[in-house]
């Protein structure tokens, strides 16, 4: 006897010694069982596929916003660095550092409930510490103009190394790709 013949005498009923009513009851018992499954079963994965969509679109909009964060204080950073405005100008651009830099130190709290491993760790750290440069570099550019920027730009540099670590690893916990190829891009920026 061939397979397909076999495969098809299986569901037949003339081949069987097994009463019709009672065929019949066991394939209405395993749709019963087929639907229990289903609707028990179902919810629990579609509970998992919401909770995984919510997780993501919580990560792509932290990484959003401290892109957007990011770039706010690089913008101002650029005000406070020109050595030829005026001095309530140097204020104001100063004030506005301050407003970022202290929100973007919120954010690192709020990284540290996030990750919980060592390396998002030092990582966190690595990004305080470069606000923290930043803070020391407008506190004195907001009385004078600096004349040598060089330590200006090893803060800004640090700092945008930093942010590109957190926003790859807020990537991968959303499940999002990110590619070498943007990676190299961030490290062609800020020159390292």
């Amino acid at each position: 006897m061939s397979f397909w013949k076999t495969i098809k005498g299986a569901f037949t009923y003339a081949n069987t010694n097994i009463p019709v009513g009672i065929q019949i009851a066991m394939q209405v018992l395993a749709f019963a069982a087929t639907v229990i499954a289903t609707i028990s079963i179902a919810p629990s994965i579609n509970e998992d596929f919401e909770k995984q969509k919510r997780r993501s679109e919580f990560y792509v909009k932290t990484i959003e916003s401290l892109s957007n964060d990011t770039k706010d204080l690089l913008a101002e950073i650029t005000v406070l660095r020109r050595t030829d405005i005026i001095k309530d100008e140097r204020r104001e651009a100063y004030i506005e550092i301050k407003k970022s830099a202290t929100k973007l130190h919120w954010r690192s709290v709020e990284f540290a409930l996030i990750f919980d491993d060592k390396r998002a760790s030092d990582d966190i750290k690595k990004y305080q510490k470069s606000l923290e440069e930043i803070s020391l570099w407008s506190d004195a550019a907001s009385r004078q103009p600096l004349v040598d920027q060089k330590q200006m730009d090893e803060a800004v540099v640090n700092f945008g190394l930093a942010s590109a670590q957190l926003m790859h690893r807020l990537a991968r916990e959303a499940d999002v790709s990110v590619t070498s190829a943007k990676s190299s891009i961030l490290t062609n920026i800020f020159g390292r």
